[in-house]
């Protein structure tokens, strides 16, 4: 017994491709019941809670490496000076 499935469009909006209604439909022919979950309307505590485990984390990894590059280099450079005797 099919309870359901999921399937997502990320950045695309909440939409129910013709794939999507065919697969709904081959699924669960005896039910024409579909749920839709707009995640453009979600707060980013519950797009996270939501996506718990299903996103790829190598994906993300280019999102901050300014910050923290900049960071780093900082925290260097001030390591670097304290350790500086001049004389």
């Amino acid at each position: 017994m099919v309870v359901g499935w999921y399937h997502s469009h990320p950045g695309f909006g909440c939409w129910l491709s013709g794939v999507d209604m065919n697969t709904q439909q081959s699924f669960e022919a005896l039910s024409d019941r579909a749920s839709l979950e707009d995640e453009e309307k979600m707060t980013p505590e519950q797009l996270a809670i939501k996506n718990v485990g299903k996103m790829d984390p190598k994906r993300h990894l280019g999102e901050h490496v300014d910050e923290l590059m900049t960071s780093n280099i900082t925290q260097s450079l001030g390591a670097m000076l304290h350790s500086v005797v001049f004389t």
